[in-house]
């Protein structure tokens, strides 16, 4: 699931994380289902051909809330 370009999406700044990957460098991501919901958009957009760009424009427009985590 994870490529280098994937880990290094820079997020929305909170919670003191700078890319998806950070989100999980702790327990942080497991627990988190926002995180969670970001790093399966973040990486089904990637596998749709969206670049970097286009996916950050993505969750700030909190797309990634159409995910349902239960699904993946």
């Amino acid at each position: 699931m994870c490529s280098t370009s994937f880990l290094q999406l820079p997020l929305r700044p909170r919670a003191g994380h700078t890319s998806l990957r950070s989100c999980y460098e702790g327990l942080h991501g497991t627990e988190c289902s926002t995180c969670a919901k970001e790093a399966f958009f973040a990486y089904r957009e990637l596998k749709l051909g969206k670049t970097p760009a286009e996916i950050r424009a993505s969750i700030a427009h909190h797309e990634y809330e159409s995910i349902v985590l239960e699904d993946q």
